[in-house]
Order: C-alpha cells, then sequence, then structure tokens
C-alpha cells in the first residue's frame, strides 16, 4: 500500500495511481460478514449483471404505443409485467419496460445508460417469442435515449416457423454469382424443373459413368457396365407370359414374354414350365434365342390332364431341339424344359411353342407360364 503523504495540498504530491490488475484485493461485506476479493472477481460481477437482465414476459416486435393494460400476442397485460419492447419506428425507444395503467417506466434494471452494454441478453416467457433469448447488438458505448437500440433473438427455442408466402427472399447461386431469389420460384424449379438457364441438358448415361455402392460395409465406386453385369448374371432372370399365347399351325414361334437374356462367355442352368390348353394332334416346344453357343443340353417331359406322361427328346449342342407329344383335343397339358448352356456370344435365350400339325382348334400357352435362367460358375 502506498505511504500517503499527510495534509496534501496538491495532486503533485500524491503517488500516481496505477492501472489494476484485477487480482488486487478489497474489502466488503459477504453476509454481514468482512471478507476479501480480488477486483477480477468484481468486475466479472458487475458484467454479469449487466448482461443478463431479468426475463420479459413477452417481447413486441411491431411498433406500439407503451400505456396503459394492453392484451397483445393474445396476452392479457397486467400491472408490473416486464415487456421488452424492440419494434419501435424510432428504435431509440427500444427498452425493457415495466407495464403501468399510465405510460410504462423503463425497468429498474434498464433505466440508466450504466445499467446497458451490448450483448446484454433477455429471455422471453411467453407470446409469440416464448422461449426465445434476445440478445442487445448495438456497439459500445451506450446512451439511453440517445443510441438507437436492436433487439435480435438467438433461436433458442420459439414458436414454429410460419408457412413461407412465396415471396420471400432467398440466396441462391446462379452462374457462379450470388443472387437473391424467392421460395415461390424455388418451389416452381422443385415441381416443374424450369428455371435452370444456362444450365446443360444432363446427357445419356453410359457405361463408364460411375456410381456410389457399399461393399462388404465400406463406400466404393461402381461403373454402370458393372451394374449392368451384376443385375444379368447375379441373380436368377425370370420372364413370364403377360397373355394367352394362341397357334393353330405347327411351325414354331417365340412365346410372348419368355424370353432372358444372357452374356457372352457365361454359363447357365434354365427352366420352362408351360400350361397348354391342346388342340388336336398334340403340342411341341423348343428353346431357341440370337445367343450362340458353345454347348448346351436340355430335355423336356410332357404330362396331360390324365396323368399320361411323355418323355421329351433329350438335345445337345444347337438350340431349336424340339420337345414333342401328340395329346388328345382338349386335353390340358404341362410341358417342363430343364437345361445347361454355355453361351459363346451374348444373346437372348427364348421359348418356342407350336402345334404337332395344323389344326382349326388352336392350342393356346396359358398366362403366367414361366422361363428361369441363373447362372452358373
Amino acid at each position: 500500500m502506498p505511504n500517503f503523504p499527510q495534509n496534501l495540498t496538491t495532486s503533485q504530491e500524491a503517488p500516481a495511481i496505477l492501472p489494476l490488475s484485477g487480482s488486487e484485493l478489497v474489502r466488503l461485506v459477504q453476509g454481514g460478514v468482512n471478507v476479501k476479493a480480488a477486483v477480477g472477481q468484481l468486475t466479472g460481477t458487475v458484467t454479469s449483471v449487466l448482461a443478463v437482465k431479468q426475463g420479459c414476459r413477452i417481447a413486441t416486435t411491431t411498433n406500439i404505443v407503451p400505456s396503459g393494460i394492453q392484451t397483445l400476442q393474445g396476452i392479457a397485460l397486467v400491472d408490473g409485467d416486464r415487456v421488452l419492447v424492440a419494434g419501435q419506428t424510432n428504435s431509440v425507444n427500444n427498452a425493457i419496460y415495466i407495464v403501468h395503467t399510465g405510460p410504462w417506466a423503463l425497468a429498474p434494471d434498464f433505466n440508466t445508460s450504466s445499467q446497458i452494454i451490448s450483448g446484454c441478453m433477455v429471455s422471453i416467457a411467453q407470446g409469440s417469442s416464448s422461449g426465445l433469448v434476445y440478445v442487445l447488438t448495438t456497439p459500445d458505448p451506450i446512451t439511453l435515449g440517445t443510441s438507437p437500440l436492436t433487439f435480435v433473438p438467438l433461436g433458442f427455442g420459439g414458436p414454429p416457423a410460419q408457412p413461407l408466402t412465396g415471396t420471400e427472399a432467398v440466396p441462391a447461386q446462379q452462374g457462379g454469382n450470388e443472387v437473391l431469389t424467392t421460395s415461390q420460384a424455388i418451389a416452381n424449379l422443385a415441381f416443374t424443373g424450369t428455371g435452370l438457364a444456362g444450365l446443360p441438358a444432363a446427357a445419356a448415361l453410359t457405361g463408364a459413368d460411375l456410381f456410389y455402392g457399399v461393399q462388404s460395409g465400406s463406400d466404393v465406386k461402381v461403373t454402370g457396365t458393372q451394374i449392368t453385369t451384376l443385375l444379368a448374371t447375379g441373380g436368377p432372370g425370370l420372364s413370364r407370359t403377360g397373355n394367352d399365347f394362341p397357334k393353330t399351325n405347327n411351325t414354331l414361334a417365340n412365346i410372348t414374354g419368355l424370353s432372358i437374356n444372357v452374356l457372352a462367355s457365361t454359363s447357365y442352368m434354365f427352366r420352362a414350365e408351360l400350361a397348354i390348353a391342346s388342340g388336336a394332334g398334340g403340342v411341341q416346344a423348343a428353346i431357341s434365342g440370337t445367343c450362340t453357343v458353345n454347348n448346351i443340353v436340355y430335355d423336356g417331359w410332357v404330362v396331360d390332364s390324365a396323368a399320361n406322361g411323355t418323355k421329351g427328346n433329350a438335345q445337345a449342342s444347337a438350340l431349336n431341339g424340339v420337345v414333342a407329344s401328340v395329346i388328345p383335343t382338349g386335353a390340358a397339358v404341362h410341358i417342363t424344359i430343364v437345361g445347361l448352356i454355355e453361351v459363346q456370344n451374348a444373346g437372348t435365350l427364348t421359348v418356342q411353342f407350336a402345334q404337332n400339325t395344323t389344326n382349326a382348334a388352336a392350342s393356346t400357352v396359358k398366362r403366367g407360364s414361366s422361363f428361369l435362367a441363373f447362372s452358373v460358375p
């Protein structure tokens, strides 16, 4: 502690006051007891008192007349309520007020300039800003009655966002530049795809285009060709007839819907199941297609509604081998063909059908008949 001379007559006789570091001790009373506190502790306490104000019941965001008992935002105010007035036309008049029957008074913690600092906060309990915390963004120093006061909500909680009207300005990028658009324009873009002038049209995808996938739990990139190959070879190919397929002659024809694409240098097992309403003279079926084969082996069985069965002709090394049978007129027939093919060049595998002889009464492959093929190692 400096040793001050007695009976000072001029300020030059006194030692200069040094800047406080925050660690100096001062005496004060806490709970009726003399205690010591650091200057830094006092500074922090004063700042926190100034920075966090007692909460308000509501906050106004449009111009009001701060006088009398009012109902605002559906809240019936009473004498003594605290109100954050934050939307006055003249923002100098923004402040925390106490509701009275006459003109509202400034709140005791907001009625002098020394009580107000930039960044001070106040929470709102009810009304349209319920749950929000407002912060004073006006820079220091602030002079009450002179400085424009701007309060901004921090966004903690609050009421749900209101629906957009379509006229709100929304930042966006166009041609590499920052632009403002409207929410309605964005909605139009989402629903109609219009509004992208200047952007190139999407090109057709190729087999080299990259896509993202997951393999054994890890992100990987795959090409369109790999996806196509996977779809063709990674699982069974299945086709079914969607409509009846009638024939009245003995010329084999591809059954509509019973065709499967096959890849080059790949082996397949296949099975055809044909439900047939037979006309006179019997029916015949075969495996055909546009692919070329290194080898093919298949056989067939024909069973009628009277449980009469006929084994077909086993075929090897070529497509178009016929499984034939003679069945009485009008009998229900079921043909099963199974086989193994080693494809040389890619193409199709197709099931064919015809009568054994030309007859007026049609023999018909019924809707729902199926053809299944799947790759094997």
